[in-house]
C-alpha cells in the first residue's frame, strides 16, 4: 500500500507511519508524527493522541462521514489546484473531499442498519461504504455545503444512537404511517420505527408560524385518529433552532422514552476548527476499519462513455453510473406506436410489481431511451405519455394482442443487449400474468 494512503487509527499506529515517512522524507521525528497525525485526520501529534485516547477511555467506536466536492463558482478549470481569480485575489480550493469522525457509543450498523441508510432525514445520498464509514455518493456544490451536510448526517445519527428509533424501509410500516400525511400543519417529515416493541412514530420538523397557523385543526385530527404528538427538547435534524421538533405517534409510551433520551443530545454547532483534514476531490476515503482488515475499496462510481456489448451508456457523473441503453436507435413510428399499446394493456389484475415494472419503470426507461435517440424533440414524452386520450385494453385477448406487438417493436427497433432482453422480460412477465387470469 502507498504511504500516502495510509490512514492510522490508532497512536501505535501514527508512530509506526511515522517512521515510515522520517525514512522516506528525511525529517524529524517530531516532524514525522505531525505528517502522520495530520494524515490520519489531525491536526498534530499531540491532538491525535489527545483526541485517540479519549475514544479508547470512552469505549467510542468511530464512524466516518465523507463527501466529496466541487465548486462550480471559483472559475477554476483544475479541480486540483486553487482557484487563483477569486474575490480579492485570494486563492480558493475548488473542489475537494471532506471527512467528519463521529464517536459513537456502539458500532455504526448498530446504530443504522446498513439497508436503511438512505432512507433516514440526513442520510439521503450516503451509503454505508464499509462497517465504519459512510459515504456520499454525490458531489456537493462547495466546501461549506459538504460540511453541512456531513454535521447534519451527525445529527441524525445522534438522534438514533439515543433514541434507538430506526429510519422506516419497509411497506408494513409507509402504511401504518400513511394516514400522518393528512395531519395539519407537519412539514419536513421524516418516518421512524423502534426495533424493540414495533412502533411507529413521525418526526415532524415544522417553523413555529406554520405549527401555530394549525393548533386547534392539528390537535382535533390527533384525537379523532388515535395518535398522540409530543415536543422533543431538542434542536432537531431539518434545520436546527429554526423549527420544533415534535414526535407523532400512536404509541404514548414510545413518545415518553424518546422525549427523555433526546435531552442528552448536545446543541447543534459546527465543529472548530474541522476535525479531519480535507482530501482531494475523487480520493476514495478508505476507513481504519478497512485497512486494518486488508480489504480493498472499490472505486468511487463515474459516468462511461465507451459502448458495452451492445449497450450504450448515457447520463452518469461523478458517484453516478451510467445507465445503459441499446446501441440502436428505435424510430420515431415505432416508438409512437410502443407507447399507444403501453398506454392501452390493462394489468389491473395483476401483482403491482408486475404491473408497475412494465407501466412505470418501463415507460419511464423508455421515454428516456427515446429523448437520447432523439435529442432536441419532445418524443419521449408524446410517445409514453402524451397518448392518455386512449382507451385501455378491456379484454385478455386485446392484451394479449398488444403485448405480442409491444414485443415484436422492440425485437424490431432495438439490438440484441442486456437493456433489451431486460425490457423485453418484463413484457413476458405481464403477458404471462395476463394469461394466468381467469
Amino acid at each position: 500500500m502507498h504511504i500516502a494512503s495510509i490512514r492510522p487509527s490508532t497512536v501505535d499506529g501514527i508512530k509506526a507511519l511515522a517512521k515510515k515517512i522520517k525514512r522516506e522524507k528525511n525529517v524529524s521525528h517530531t516532524d514525522a508524527l505531525d505528517v502522520a497525525s495530520k494524515q490520519a485526520g489531525y491536526e498534530t501529534f499531540v491532538h491525535a493522541r489527545k483526541a485517540l485516547s479519549a475514544v479508547i477511555a470512552q469505549n467510542l467506536f468511530p464512524a466516518y462521514l465523507s463527501i466529496h466536492w466541487y465548486d462550480r463558482q471559483s472559475g477554476a478549470t483544475n479541480g486540483s489546484t486553487p482557484n487563483e481569480g477569486a474575490i480579492s485575489g485570494t486563492p480558493r480550493p475548488s473542489c475537494g473531499r471532506e471527512v467528519l469522525q463521529v464517536n459513537l457509543s456502539r458500532p455504526l450498523p448498530l446504530v443504522v442498519a446498513k439497508q436503511r441508510v438512505a432512507e433516514a432525514r440526513g442520510l439521503e445520498g450516503f451509503t454505508m461504504e464499509y462497517e465504519d464509514h459512510l459515504e456520499h455518493l454525490t458531489l456537493a456544490d462547495s466546501q461549506t455545503s459538504a460540511r453541512k451536510l456531513l454535521v447534519k448526517a451527525e445529527r441524525c445519527l445522534r438522534f438514533m444512537e439515543i433514541s434507538g428509533l430506526q429510519p422506516v424501509n419497509l411497506q408494513a410500516h409507509r402504511n401504518q404511517l400513511r394516514a400522518l400525511n393528512s395531519l395539519p400543519g407537519h412539514d419536513h417529515p421524516s418516518w421512524w420505527f423502534d426495533p424493540g416493541s414495533n412502533a411507529v412514530a413521525m418526526l415532524d420538523e415544522p417553523y413555529p408560524g406554520r405549527l401555530a397557523h394549525d393548533v386547534a385543526a392539528r390537535a382535533s385530527w390527533l384525537a379523532m385518529n388515535g395518535f398522540f404528538e409530543m415536543k422533543l427538547p431538542w434542536d432537531g435534524i431539518y434545520n436546527p433552532g429554526d423549527t420544533v421538533p415534535t414526535l407523532v405517534s400512536n404509541n404514548q409510551a414510545l413518545l415518553d422514552r424518546v422525549a427523555k433520551a433526546v435531552t442528552g443530545l448536545e446543541p447543534y454547532a459546527m465543529p472548530k476548527p474541522w476535525l479531519i483534514k480535507a482530501g482531494a476531490m475523487g480520493d476514495a476515503f478508505v476507513s481504519p476499519k478497512r485497512t486494518d482488515n486488508g480489504k480493498a475499496r472499490r472505486p468511487i462510481p463515474s459516468a462511461s462513455y465507451s459502448t458495452r456489448n451492445g449497450a450504450t451508456p448515457y447520463g452518469g457523473g461523478f458517484g453516478i453510473r451510467s445507465r445503459w441503453r441499446p446501441s440502436q436507435t428505435m424510430s420515431t413510428e415505432l416508438h409512437m406506436e410502443l407507447g399507444a399499446l403501453l398506454m392501452r394493456i390493462n394489468g389491473v389484475k395483476l401483482s403491482s410489481k408486475v404491473n408497475d415494472r412494465l407501466r412505470i419503470h418501463y415507460r419511464s426507461k423508455l421515454e428516456d431511451w427515446a429523448n437520447v435517440e432523439h435529442r432536441g424533440s419532445d418524443l419521449g414524452y408524446e410517445a409514453y405519455y402524451g397518448q392518455q386520450h386512449l382507451e385501455r385494453f378491456n379484454s385478455k385477448a386485446q392484451n394479449l394482442a398488444g403485448l405480442a406487438r409491444a414485443k415484436a417493436i422492440v425485437e424490431e427497433g432495438y439490438n440484441d443487449c442486456k437493456p433489451r432482453r431486460e425490457l423485453l422480460a418484463a413484457i413476458d412477465a405481464f403477458s404471462n400474468g395476463i394469461k394466468s387470469l381467469t
